[in-house]
């Protein structure tokens, strides 16, 4: 619920025209929510001048004061964009927990659908070894299951083929140290975090690629997914291969012109 220090509020309206659902008013001086049908987007507290909003469910500790010196380059940040890369080769090291962390907080703070903020994340690294043994030990009992194997993809048989020639042909997991699984009931949700979270990746000196073929597989193997802890509401749209870059580039890669139109 939003909260009103009526001691600071000195009734500037800031947080009413700010309010998406209108339902902040000025009475008397003050300001006060008078409809319990908030979505806690926040807006009211980052607009006050004054500091006089709180949200209860929340940790205003987290709270940052803006920093009016503050800015990014826009020509740096396309410069980010053009160079990252999707990382299929990694170095044989773990990823600090601090940047992990960092990733994840990028994931929390990005937009969300009417503030629902209801991704879930689950970070493997520790236990990935276990997981990957899980995974092709699930795909094993699948494919000796004649019927359940039959909308297998032939590309998903080639790789369990190649594992078996080859246990380090791993084109799943491609040596990653870690891999982040990202669920929810709102795909879209899931990609703008998913986005943000690897330009963090990238900043930290990490390298990410997005495995469709794992977060599809897992979400369709309730073991799996029971394994890791997903809701069972909720759905993994991506997953992220995460790790340092084993690979070193010169350039960036050319693309197709945008198809956009003017009017």
């Amino acid at each position: 619920m939003v909260k009103f220090d009526n001691e600071k509020c000195v009734g500037c309206g800031k947080c009413v025209s700010e309010c998406p659902f209108g339902i902040i008013s000025v009475r008397n001086g003050k300001a006060g929510n008078h409809n319990i049908d908030c979505m806690k987007c926040g807006h009211c507290v980052a607009a006050c001048p004054f500091n006089a909003v709180y949200i209860e469910d929340y940790d205003m500790n987290e709270v940052l004061d803006l920093n009016r010196e503050f800015s990014i380059n826009p020509d740096d940040y396309l410069y980010m964009i053009k160079t990252r890369r999707s990382i299929r080769n990694y170095k044989n090291n773990t990823v600090e927990i601090e940047k992990l962390e960092k990733i994840i907080e990028a994931g929390r703070y990005t937009a969300t659908a009417k503030n629902t903020q209801s991704n879930q994340f689950v970070v493997l690294q520790n236990d990935l070894e276990e997981f990957k043994e899980m995974f092709w030990t699930s795909l094993e009992n699948i494919f000796e299951d004649s019927e359940k194997s039959k909308n297998i993809p032939k590309e998903i048989r080639m790789f369990l083929k190649n594992k078996r020639k080859n246990p380090d042909d791993d084109f799943i997991f491609r040596n990653a140290p870690a891999v982040i699984f990202v669920a929810n009931d709102k795909p879209v949700d899931v990609g703008l975090a998913c986005q943000n979270m690897e330009n963090m990746a990238v900043l930290q000196g990490l390298g990410v690629l997005y495995n469709g073929y794992l977060a599809r597989l897992t979400d369709a193997m309730t073991n799996l997914k029971n394994y890791i802890g997903i809701e069972n509401e909720k759905q993994i749209f991506l997953t992220m291969l995460v790790g340092y870059p084993d690979v070193k580039y010169f350039r960036t890669t050319p693309k197709k012109k945008a198809d956009v139109i003017w009017k």
